[in-house]
């Protein structure tokens, strides 16, 4: 799945300052560098899923289907 969204829209970790603080300059703060932790996590759900996975789960609804008709 990684693969697949990387190729769509490419998870970003963040490498300066989002505010674009002068002082931070390329030196995240606390914040800013659990955001990427949070980031490098979800691409460790998506390296480790394939689509069979994602499809397989039990749900309710139809994955990326509005209706069928």
């Amino acid at each position: 799945m990684l693969d697949v969204i990387n190729s769509v829209d490419p998870i970003r970790h963040l490498e300066s300052c989002p505010l674009k603080l002068e002082t931070h300059g390329t030196h995240l703060c606390p914040l800013h560098k659990k955001v990427n932790g949070a980031i490098s996590l979800i691409e460790e759900l998506f390296r480790d899923a394939t689509i069979g996975t994602i499809l397989a789960e039990p749900i309710r609804s139809i994955p990326l289907v509005e209706s069928i008709n």
